[in-house]
């Protein structure tokens, strides 16, 4: 007992030391520690497992002997102990090799149930062992999981010397009782010595209950420390996968970032090329832009030159021209020959009016040949072209702010509707003709620097009577009186008529041909819609010069008489 007692002090010292050491070394341990504690653990259970094997067997043994004197017992009948003197040894017969007196003490049934006893504390004790290796198992198995504690590996160190203290402690306790079993046998045991080493045995059997108890306190601590351990690593571990994602989630949006701040530097640089090509260009664009300037300052010199000498132009151009106009005559009257009609070539007639120059008409008499001249004489056989050529230069003057009227007259069937308004496609009158000419120069000026508006009314003289040909519909019932008087400006004018804005010559031309359809019309013996009103149809137009400040209005009548 006194070797036990002292051995299991020094196993504990030693575990106290090897926890020192074990604590020290764990400060210093790095993350490859955690195997050896693994490694550590299996050779522990290794060396458990073939202890409590041997343990097994040993108490087999026991039993076996034991076993084997209750025969003996049976067929004897009064077993005897041997107790063997101090200094004799005793053989396997139970006999002293001295030849000593013995004495024989009838206790068999006492001795029995002192051996049952021990055997009973020896199951215990293998059962506290292999519940011990059991626990220590696990402390390997949490110590693997929280393989970085260095304070967990010592704590299993010092388990496993311990459970090998207790191996050595169970060892001692089967010897004895074998021993016991053995002294049984003889029937001579003293039974002094029998409750001495009883007292041994409860002593030693407190001796391993307390180391036990404390073996489990150690277990639960260490069981505690590794769960709060692993804990605590599980919790790093967490905080880790938390920071790990967190620092991928921001190495995604950093490589993101970078890829839009790569594509954002590639087209800066692009628009930084491009800018310097710009730069080059503005460059060259300031050289042109200032040899620009001095070009258009001469030309601004020029340009004010020339505006006053085409204003002096455009004056006498205007002066000349409405003064040749004027040498023409004021009233000039052109005759048009009309070829003979099919019902007259059907009765055989014959021409008598003959063109024998641009102004002269020779015309068969009963008293001979008579000629007559004309400031322009039309042949039969002469275009729409032809007849409109010498009108045209009159539209100019009326752009120009004068007066211009063209009279139609002649008797029913010489031709006048036919002059004045046309035919299909390609044989327009003097009217459409001029509709288009009109506009074509009004095209021409600036919109920038003249504003130019056109309007026009058309009425006929009736039974002495003024009617409104463009008046609405729902106004003819109750027709507005008219009245020819002039203005401030001194143009005549029509009081009460409807005026008509007109944008372009498809508009006016439209306006013309209504209020030819409201022309009264009759019909007579030389001509089946011979016309029964003198037609009167007013383009008037005014050429703003914003520059100036000067308006020009004109006017242009066409006057188609009735037939005579």
């Amino acid at each position: 007992e006194g070797e036990g007692e002292g051995e299991g002090v020094e196993a504990a010292g030693e575990g106290e030391a090897a926890e020192g050491e074990e604590a020290a070394e764990g400060e210093e341990a790095v993350e490859g520690e955690g195997e050896e504690a693994a490694a550590a653990a299996q050779v522990a259970r290794a060396k458990a497992r073939a202890a409590l094997a041997k343990a097994e067997g040993e108490e087999g043994e026991v039993e076996g002997e034991g076993e084997a004197g209750a025969e003996e017992e049976e067929e004897e009948g009064e077993p005897t102990l041997v107790t063997p003197r101090k200094g004799e040894e005793v053989t396997e017969e139970g006999e002293s090799p001295r030849e000593s007196p013995r004495e024989d003490t009838e206790f068999p049934d006492e001795a029995n149930e002192r051996i049952r006893a021990l055997q009973r504390e020896n199951k215990s004790l293998k059962d506290e062992v292999a519940a011990l290796m059991s626990d220590l198992a696990k402390g390997a198995a949490v110590g693997g999981a929280a393989a970085g504690s260095a304070a967990d590996r010592a704590k299993i160190r010092q388990l496993e010397k311990s459970l090998a203290d207790e191996k050595k402690k169970t060892k001692t306790l089967e010897t004895r009782v074998k021993e016991a079993k053995t002294a049984e046998a003889g029937k001579g045991a003293d039974p002094q010595a029998l409750k001495q080493m009883e007292l041994k045995l409860k002593e030693t059997e407190q001796g391993y209950k307390k180391q036990i108890k404390d073996l489990e306190a150690k277990i639960s601590k260490s069981d505690k420390s590794a769960e709060d351990s692993l804990k605590k690593v599980e919790n790093q571990l967490a905080k880790a996968n938390e920071r790990a994602a967190k620092a991928e989630s921001e190495l995604e949006e950093t490589k993101k970032a970078l890829k839009e701040t790569r594509h954002s530097e590639e087209k800066l640089q692009k628009e930084l090329t491009e800018l310097r090509e710009t730069a080059g260009e503005a460059q060259a664009v300031k050289e042109e832009l200032t040899e620009l300037k001095k070009e258009t300052k001469t030309l601004r010199e020029e340009n004010v030159f020339l505006d006053k000498a085409y204003k002096e132009e455009k004056f006498l151009r205007k002066k000349y021209y409405n003064e040749i106009e004027d040498m023409k005559g004021k009233i000039r009257v052109y005759c048009r020959v009309r070829p003979m009609a099919k019902y007259e070539i059907e009765k055989g007639s014959k021409m008598v009016v003959d063109c024998t120059d641009e102004f002269t008409l020779r015309v068969d008499t009963n008293k001979g040949p008579r000629d007559f001249m004309y400031d322009r004489a039309f042949p039969p056989d002469c275009k729409q072209e032809e007849v409109f050529e010498d009108t045209r230069r009159l539209i100019q003057s009326a752009i120009d702010g004068f007066n211009v009227c063209l009279f139609a007259y002649g008797q029913t069937g010489s031709g006048k509707t036919f002059t004045i308004q046309g035919g299909g496609p390609g044989l327009e009158g003097v009217t459409p003709r001029a509709i288009r000419e009109l506009f074509d120069l009004l095209s021409k000026f600036d919109p920038e620097q003249y504003n130019v508006g056109v309007q026009c009314y058309m009425c006929e003289l009736y039974n002495n009577q003024l009617l409104d040909l463009l008046l609405p519909k729902d106004q003819k019932a109750k027709p507005p009186s008219l009245d020819i008087k002039k203005d401030a400006s001194g143009m005549v004018k029509v009081q009460n008529i409807t005026m008509r804005d007109v944008d372009d010559a498809a508009k006016l031309s439209e306006l013309f041909a209504w209020g030819l359809d409201a022309r009264h019309t009759g019909s007579t013996s030389m001509n089946a819609t011979s016309s029964r009103s003198h037609l009167i149809f007013s383009i008037i137009t005014r050429v703003e010069d914003t520059l100036a400040g000067k308006t020009v209005a004109g006017e242009k009548l066409f006057i188609y008489f009735a037939g005579s």
